[in-house]
């Protein structure tokens, strides 16, 4: 077994944004070969092997009928092209982005320039 570290970030908690992302360092053990995984009880047995196999295809089986039955319902990915409520959210993301507006003004900014009131 060896010894790891890697490297992330927190960018969102508790369904906020954070204002900036909180870096973090974090270490893991990682098996070098398939027998030591065995031995360390870590290897998955035939039984696990199909749970895992059989979960894999009800999750594409889901997927697959979900986007069939929203496209049945003519539900479509909002774009900037498709949505004007989607358009005036991306603009004020920018406009916050460059810290040179308060969210208020961003959203008057938005409206104003996309001449589309916020929903």
């Amino acid at each position: 077994m060896i010894q790891k570290t890697g490297k992330s970030f927190i960018e969102e908690a508790y369904g906020e944004k954070l204002a900036k992302p909180i870096p973090f360092d974090f270490e893991y053990s990682e098996y070098e070969t398939v027998e030591e995984a065995k031995a360390a009880g870590d290897w998955l047995n035939e039984e696990k092997i199909l749970g895992v196999v059989n979960a894999k295809r009800l999750a594409k089986s889901r997927q697959d009928k979900m986007v069939a039955t929203r496209d049945a319902a003519n539900i479509v990915k909002p774009t900037l092209e498709n949505n004007e409520q989607f358009r005036l959210k991306e603009m004020v993301k920018g406009l916050l982005a460059s810290k040179l507006y308060t969210e208020e003004e961003a959203w008057a900014t938005a409206e104003t320039a996309l001449k589309v009131k916020r929903a």
